[in-house]
């Protein structure tokens, strides 16, 4: 049944590109982005696989001019992705410009350079590097990919003012919206951009807005929307919807830009961000929390220290919304204890009620001899009152079987949690002792011109499976800590010749932290291998070959995975 879903999903998304096809609804593009989002390995795996071939041209460049323009192409997929490195492309380029002395591509790389220091959220240097550009002694292309430069500088820094109303916010606007004025009145049809640029210059004209929404719909059926120009035209397509009042529209249009950014692998995405923030003020806090992790993820990793400060508001509404949903729940689980002690003490009246009346009927019985008709009716009555007792007990029994079986999910979960949150305070702090001790490692090479070793340090890729290694060891410890019977209570459950052993050196192997996640209530495939950082086919294969070889039906087995393991309260 999944995979009959997941074909259909295919062959949906293979249809978005073609003319004329249906739009996509937000549910299937949700399903699209999600996915990708799951496959985050894959994507910048084939993002750096691109990256490596390109340098790979520019290394056989023969001349100075054929190395530039292939740093120029490198620079188009760096952009986004690796402040540093399309620094490096960029300083190494107008070493070559200077050589062959070209201004005008001076003056590019210069306006290229603002673009990285303001991505990176150095504002004072950005607007440093293109302080004496004048767009008059330019040529016209060149002073569009100028202004559009001065549009996102000034962004950036209304955004890094904090708010709208404010003064020193109402000023940055105020000189981004006169630069958009004056993209607007340079840009052509032709421009791969001017739907982008046309667009924020009307949205508040019916008459321009309409019949651009129409050619953007046209542009984005057409397109597989995996390139910068679908991430930027889907974006203004979904503020201008949000003009209309069409919330579904600016939905879809925000979804898909986000598609887009993710498909590129583009760390400085806003599109995301904002949806993560609709699904916040939507209630939806799961989608909300992966989205906004992501995109802080994607701003640490390139460095965008703006992205990352205008982030922190927003993870600390999830998180606050995220611990009042835990709280509500903390609170419908007094509630039941409080009706359980109610019923509890229902039946103790019950019982002294029925002492009462047997207590009455002794005494009837002694002092009316002559009334024994009478006295049969009232023992016949004793006996159903026996018997109605008889009965609550049994509830109660049962009743109190259950209250103690909640009281010991109750006190797993908030060990569990406890356990848990000194294990993700100390991880976050040695990982900013890690990112410290790299950044002062950096700096000194930095100092010591070390270009090269920076080179190394960053594109190694053992440093991933190293801290990779180091977590995963980390969650082994913590969870046999709390859980120390696990393995021997999991072996319990497979056939004798396919009982699951790690390796010498090893806490947990890969099928046995797939049950560690399924014993801490993680079911979801895809979750899972978001985790485990592989696919979540890797991870349904894995678990269908644990069921095939255990001892109980394979229905029963993640049930019986979620009640294994006597926890340790040391």
């Amino acid at each position: 049944m999944k995979a009959t879903f997941l074909i259909i999903l295919i062959f949906a998304f293979a249809g978005l590109g073609s003319a004329g096809a249906p739009v996509p609804s937000t549910g299937a593009l949700l399903a699209r982005l999600d996915s990708l989002l799951a496959d985050r390995s894959g994507v910048e795996q084939r993002k750096l696989s691109r990256i490596a071939d390109l340098r790979n041209k520019r290394n056989t460049a023969r001349s100075d001019e054929e190395r530039y323009w292939a740093n120029d192409a490198l620079y188009g997929e760096l952009s986004t992705f690796s402040a540093d490195s399309a620094m490096a492309v960029i300083n190494e380029n107008m070493a070559i410009a200077r050589r062959l002395n070209k201004p005008e591509w001076l003056t590019r790389l210069a306006i290229r350079r603002s673009f990285v220091l303001a991505a990176e959220g150095l504002l004072s240097e950005a607007a440093e590097v293109v302080r004496d550009i004048n767009p008059a002694d330019i040529s016209p292309e060149l002073a569009k990919e100028y202004y559009r430069q001065m549009v996102y500088l000034y962004s950036h820094l209304g955004n890094y003012a904090g708010s709208y109303s404010s003064e020193e916010g109402q000023r940055y606007y105020a000189i981004e919206r006169t630069y958009k004025d004056s993209l607007a009145r340079v840009t052509e049809p032709a421009d791969p951009d001017y739907l982008w640029d046309t667009g924020w210059n009307s949205q508040g004209d019916y008459d321009e807005r309409r019949p651009l929404m129409s050619r953007i719909e046209e542009r984005l059926q057409a397109s597989g929307l995996n390139t910068p120009e679908d991430a930027k035209n889907a974006y203004i397509l979904g503020l201008l919807y949000k003009y209309e009042g069409d919330t579904d529209g600016y939905l879809r249009g925000v979804i898909m830009s986000a598609i887009a950014d993710v498909s590129i692998a583009n760390r400085d995405i806003a599109s995301l961000q904002e949806l993560a923030r609709y699904m916040y003020e939507q209630g939806d806090i799961e989608r909300a929390y992966a989205y906004a992790d992501y995109c802080l993820s994607a701003a640490i990793s390139y460095p965008n220290r703006v992205r990352a400060l205008s982030l922190m508001p927003l993870q600390r509404s999830i998180n606050a919304a995220a611990n009042a949903r835990l709280d509500d729940r903390n609170a419908s689980l007094t509630a039941v204890l409080v009706a359980l002690a109610v019923l509890v003490i229902g039946l103790v009246a019950t019982l002294l009620v029925i002492a009462r009346q047997k207590k009455q009927l002794h005494r009837r019985g002694c002092s009316l001899n002559e009334a024994n008709a009478s006295l049969a009716s009232k023992v016949g009555e004793l006996d159903a009152l026996q018997s109605r007792l008889a009965e609550a007990n049994e509830e109660l029994r049962l009743l109190n079987e259950r209250l103690t079986e909640k009281n010991d999910k109750f006190a797993e979960a908030n060990y569990v949690k406890e356990e848990y949150i000194g294990y993700v305070f100390t991880i976050c702090s040695q990982y900013i002792r890690k990112i410290d001790e790299f950044r002062r490692t950096v700096n000194r090479k930095l100092i010591a011109k070390q270009y090269s070793d920076i080179k190394q340090m960053t594109d190694a890729p053992s440093r991933m499976r190293d801290e990779l290694k180091d977590f995963y060891h980390n969650f082994d410890t913590i969870f046999l800590h709390i859980y120390p019977d696990f393995i021997d209570d999991f072996n319990t459950l497979m056939q004798p010749d396919h009982k699951i052993c790690p390796r010498e050196g090893e806490l947990l192997n890969t099928e046995l932290r797939i049950y560690a996640l399924v014993r801490l209530g993680i079911a979801d495939s895809v979750k899972i291998a978001e985790f485990l950082h592989c696919s979540p086919q890797t991870v349904y294969n894995n678990r269908f070959r644990v069921r095939s070889n255990a001892v109980i039906p394979r229905e029963q087995f993640a049930d019986t995975v979620r009640r294994l393991g006597r926890m340790s309260k040391s």
